[in-house]
């Protein structure tokens, strides 16, 4: 059982908001996480759940339905690999599922999930479970050549009630703009459907206590139109994760036709500037997008939240879509573990596309090695530079003498994805970084309290397995 645990007396059969306050203000030891998938192209695809973190740490990955429950641990080179197969992926729509994924170690750990089928690929960093919210927007995207768009919810705790309004019509009934429930207990899923045309983005689910969003598409083109489709797939942070302040580093393979960027609202009146221009006053569940994004600066009045695509083959001539959401710059980290997918899932090429302050970039590190940082770049004015550099499969670690962005992509053809590596608020296997403020709570539960939660959620789910 993680130390936390055993430091506190959990009396489990009562409320969850009966907290001591060091059990409130207390920092886990471990970090768990919830992974689920989400449908693909086909049934064929198959979903590679990456754990990393110190050799020897073992775990264990369930879910409620009991159909999966499988032990791990993580070997000399730092990562586990655990196949999830696609009968264990959210479906159907508009149905409570046990499906959801568990990960449960003693030891601090990462993960990411990988959906993958060939062509048609998206992986996402998974959130430790005090991360997670009771408020959410969804990002998504607006097209899905094959399958739906698609966005789901995981309850951490038993007696969740969930409110969904969705942005558009849902395939199972529901309408735009009408809110409704759902009821959950710990280690239930629901996911929702939209045809193709009627983005989810804007979208807002809030609920009682915390739930583990997801959000994507079954196989988009992006931009619409643009050869081939490719399944996009991420974690949501919940609004009280989100920023005023983001520096987006272009991914590499892009060429002229840079990424796509959305920025989306979640209070009106929301004023966003891009690269020091303002480009969009938005009200709650609206958004910009940026349809030729290169490096950018982002900053707004009100936290906002920030997601990057990949485009498709047809528009850069490598790779395909995928999507993430990025963090603010107050929520970074001065070292990160992270994983290039390994053993029976490698890509081609694979990079970390940075974002360093740049009178930090000379301390830039790779795996104990001094980065070479002569083709960074500065973001306008931001007091940042950003650059790509191409890493090998398998696990690594990036630190500099400040805290800096970091996600991950990998191309092989007509393939690829994209991911965070980490932030302040789920740091994993990467140690928490005392310079990088915690972002500032806007709705939703405290930091703390929402760690608390999770904690107590965890312990439900831990005594209802062991009572199965």
């Amino acid at each position: 059982m993680p130390s936390l645990l055993k430091r506190f007396t959990l009396v489990l059969n009562r409320p969850a908001w009966v907290l001591s306050a060091a059990m409130a203000c207390a920092a886990p030891a471990w970090a768990d996480f919830i992974a689920v998938g989400h449908p693909n192209y086909t049934s064929a695809a198959v979903g590679h759940l990456f754990i990393f973190g110190a050799s020897g740490a073992t775990g264990t990955v369930t879910s409620k339905d009991g159909v999966f429950n499988q032990t791990f641990t993580v070997d000399a080179s730092g990562v586990a690999e655990v196949t999830v197969p696609s009968s264990q992926f959210l479906d159907p729509s508009n149905t409570v599922l046990g499906k959801a994924l568990l990960v449960q170690s003693a030891s601090p750990i990462s993960g990411y999930f990988l959906n993958r089928e060939i062509y048609t690929t998206d992986m996402s960093y998974l959130l430790d479970l005090p991360a997670l919210g009771t408020e959410y927007r969804v990002m998504g995207w607006e097209n899905s050549v094959a399958g739906s768009l698609q966005m789901s919810l995981t309850a951490t705790q038993d007696g969740t009630t969930a409110t969904i309004t969705p942005a558009n019509d849902l395939s199972s009934g529901q309408l735009a703009g009408v809110p409704f429930t759902v009821s959950l207990n710990a280690g239930e899923s629901v996911i929702y459907n939209a045809p193709t045309g009627n983005d989810l983005t804007g979208s807002r689910i809030t609920a009682n206590k915390p739930l583990a969003v997801f959000s994507g598409s079954g196989c988009a083109n992006v931009p619409v139109g643009v050869f081939a489709c490719d399944h996009l797939f991420t974690q949501l942070p919940p609004v009280n994760r989100w920023s005023r302040n983001y520096v987006v580093p272009e991914t590499a393979n892009t060429g002229a036709a840079g990424n796509l960027v959305r920025i989306l609202a979640a209070t009106n009146g929301t004023q966003v500037t891009v690269n020091g221009t303002v480009v969009a006053t938005l009200n709650a569940g609206e958004f910009h997008q940026i349809d030729t994004a290169h490096d950018l600066h982002i900053t707004a009045n009100n936290p906002v939240l920030v997601g990057q695509f990949l485009k498709g083959v047809g528009a850069t001539g490598f790779g395909d879509p995928a999507f993430t959401f990025i963090g603010g710059m107050d929520q970074t980290l001065s070292s990160y573990a992270f994983t290039a997918p390994t053993s029976l899932s490698p890509y081609d090429e694979n990079f970390l596309n940075l974002a360093v302050p740049t009178t930090a970039l000379a301390s830039l590190q790779l795996n104990g090695v001094a980065v070479d940082t002569s083709a960074f770049t500065p973001v306008g004015t931001s007091g940042y530079s950003a650059g790509r550099v191409a890493i090998a499969t398998g696990p690594g670690r990036i630190q500099a003498s400040a805290p800096f962005l970091a996600t991950i992509a990998g191309f092989t053809s007509a393939d690829s994805y994209l991911t965070i590596i980490g932030t302040s608020y789920s740091s994993g296997a990467s140690n928490p970084d005392p310079v990088a403020p915690m972002p500032v709570p806007v709705g939703g539960v405290l930091p703390g309290l929402a760690m608390a939660l999770g904690v107590l959620g965890v312990a439900g789910w831990r005594r209802r397995q062991a009572q199965a």
